[in-house]
């Protein structure tokens, strides 16, 4: 059976790792609450907000609308970089839905896009379809279903987001119905939308089940933000896919008892699950429906899922102390690519790890490795997104990152024995191209060391900082391996 996209139809051979819920082009301000706290005046949506949102996501009513398909599609693009394939878009009429301009959003991100189709909770239904019964909305489906919706020609992937509130409402259920009919007619898997407010997720299966589902065709979406081990178990044991869907989001919603889980909480729930022996019965997903979600906003992007669980897990089962992962993972696949990013070997990790980039300059242009005849490795290209995702990863694991600058003064008085004749004039203090490099992101609370000479160590502030951090493991990336990282590594070594 193949799988519908946006483009048109594709192999399931086709489709690489997934995120089984996102939101691209949405506008979802019922959901907008009154501030309990004011927003800062005159500060435009943007990084210089995430403060005031991380407490107060639905107290400003433009975040939580995706309105540029531009923005969507760079953003989207990151997935591609750490590994992903496809997302799920769960737009629904009344959500904002924008269809048309979804395939170009594929196109220029290079991800597959697949959409759901169905109704969202009833706040959002128009008229016709709130006072519907449950035979004319199940027809609209099969026909969304078979030909494609709104005259699009684009078919949906499954039903879904299908809303439901707490307590379901009578729309709600005549729309849950006319979805579970639909689904059993055409195969189509169907995808709800629980309430953090209750736990109405083993009913709505019943009335899935009872309209003619196979319960392993539904999935009860957003679990994870009410965890109750035996309301999952009852879930899992009557045979549904259980989604925990919303990684990545942390926010608070103008108290302190109306929150997201984070993502330590919500490993503890996947791990619970695995335990449980139900493997087979979880998706994951982020749930990217804000501006606070992507990352020109220091939010944690559509690439969140794909570039750091798996380091989120490796981090959480390895052992402190000495000693290798008790639990590697499998050797590499025979014929695999030498410059495949997949992780193949758990490194051994001795107490508290440290991240150190060193020299990967540049500012807002390009990479100034270049500059003053420094010769350099080939490959920068291909190697820059591999450097962005082990900060994305050191981060998300919880692991300081410290930046290495060189830095030297105009008057080159300070450049020591680099000027015998190999290299010229580089690295000079004003130049925009001296600036740790814009790509790479650097965070204030981040540290930046800078050096005069070949390694990080000589005449600088760094084993200050190491020892604030307690270090024991360090892991070293940047540009010229065989110069600067290597007395960075030797000095590392004299210093224990």
């Amino acid at each position: 059976m193949p799988i519908h996209t946006v483009l048109g139809p594709i192999e399931a051979a086709d489709l690489g790792r997934t995120s089984m819920h996102e939101h691209l082009l949405s506008d979802l301000r019922i959901w907008a609450k009154t501030p309990t706290e004011l927003p800062p005046e005159g500060v435009e949506m943007g990084p210089e907000l995430m403060a005031y949102l991380r407490w107060n996501f639905l107290s400003i009513p433009e975040n939580i609308v995706l309105h540029d398909p531009t923005v969507a599609a760079e953003e989207l693009a990151h997935v591609v970089t750490a590994g992903g394939s496809g997302v799920l878009e769960l737009t629904l009429d009344g959500m904002g839905r924008r269809l048309a301009e979804l395939p170009e959003i594929s196109r220029r991100s290079g991800v597959h896009v697949m959409v759901g189709a169905g109704f969202y909770v009833e706040p959002t239904m128009p008229d016709d379809v709130r006072t519907a019964d449950v035979d004319a909305l199940t027809e609209l489906l099969l026909t969304q279903l078979r030909e494609g919706i709104d005259g699009t020609g684009i078919r949906p992937a499954l039903l879904g987001e299908i809303g439901t509130s707490y307590p379901v409402t009578d729309a709600e259920w005549r729309s849950l119905r006319a979805a579970a009919r639909a689904g059993a007619e055409t195969g189509a898997a169907v995808y709800t939308h629980q309430s953090f407010r209750g736990m109405a997720g083993t009913e709505v299966l019943e009335v899935l089940i009872e309209e003619g589902m196979s319960p392993d065709r539904v999935i009860i979406g957003h679990l994870d933000e009410f965890w109750d081990k035996a309301y999952h178990r009852d879930i899992a044991q009557a045979g549904a896919v259980l989604a925990y869907d919303t990684f990545g989001s942390d926010f608070y919603y103008g108290s302190a008892d109306l929150r997201n889980p984070t993502d330590a909480e919500r490993l503890e729930m996947v791990e619970w699950l695995l335990s449980e022996g139900y493997a087979d019965q979880l998706v994951i997903a982020q749930d990217v429906w804000a501006q606070a979600n992507l990352r020109r906003n220091r939010g944690r992007g559509y690439d969140h899922l794909f570039a750091r669980l798996a380091l989120y897990r490796d981090h959480r089962r390895r052992p402190r102390g000495r000693g290798p992962d008790p639990h590697p993972p499998p050797p590499p696949t025979p014929g695999a690519s030498m410059t495949d990013n997949t992780p193949t070997a758990a490194p051994a990790v001795v107490g508290n790890a440290v991240l150190i980039v060193v020299d990967i300059q540049g500012g807002t242009g390009t990479v100034a490795l270049g500059d003053g005849g420094i010769p350099h490795m080939g490959g920068a290209a291909e190697r820059r997104p591999r450097v962005r995702r082990t900060v994305d990863l050191a981060r998300a694991a919880g692991v300081p990152v410290v930046w290495i600058q060189e830095v030297h003064k105009p008057s080159l008085v300070d450049i020591g024995r680099e000027l015998d004749g190999a290299e010229g004039p580089h690295c000079i203090e004003g130049d925009d191209g001296t600036e740790i490099a814009a790509w790479l992101d650097p965070r204030p609370e981040e540290f930046v060391v800078r050096k005069r000479r070949y390694s990080a160590f000589f005449g600088t502030e760094l084993e200050i900082v190491l020892k604030a951090y307690k270090a024991e493991t360090l892991f070293l990336v940047g540009g010229l391996t065989d110069v600067c990282i290597h007395y960075t590594a030797v000095d590392a070594h004299q210093h224990d």
